[in-house]
């Protein structure tokens, strides 16, 4: 079995770019996620974009996210369940009891809905993100 790690999104982060879909025959379509990066200042976040990639039914939210070497997602309340899966570089999460745990290229960590919770990365880090109502209850 692969591990989630393995996989790769390409692109170039750019700005300005509003199509997500690169143009090409035949029925497999490139997104292009990280064109629609979004800076975040947020809750004392530094060194943070966000590409949403879906917003889907039910409030389900995926997105692509990247902390360059040193940033951090300020510490927040999550708005819904929320899964960080972290494809690759290196990341330190704390949820409610403030206690960093690391994770690597193939784990994720999963903050409850009004969970505190902050991320930071030393070396960069880049990570999938879904959150919605009743993520818990899918994982099972």
């Amino acid at each position: 079995m692969a591990r989630a790690g393995h996989y790769r999104f390409r692109g170039r982060r750019a700005t300005g770019a509003r199509s997500f879909f690169a143009r090409e025959a035949g029925p497999t379509r490139t997104l292009a996620v990280t064109q629609s990066a979004l800076p975040v200042t947020h809750h004392g976040s530094a060194d943070f974009t966000l590409s949403p990639i879906l917003r889907g039914a039910h409030d389900l939210h995926t997105a692509w996210i990247h902390l360059a070497p040193g940033g951090v997602i300020g510490r927040h309340e999550a708005s819904s369940e929320q899964l960080l899966l972290i494809t690759s570089g290196d990341a330190e999460v704390s949820g409610a009891d403030g206690q960093p745990k690391r994770r690597s290229p193939g784990e994720a960590a999963l903050f409850l809905a009004g969970e505190l919770h902050e991320t930071r990365s030393a070396q960069g880090m880049d990570a999938v993100v879904i959150e919605g109502a009743g993520l818990v209850a899918a994982l099972r």
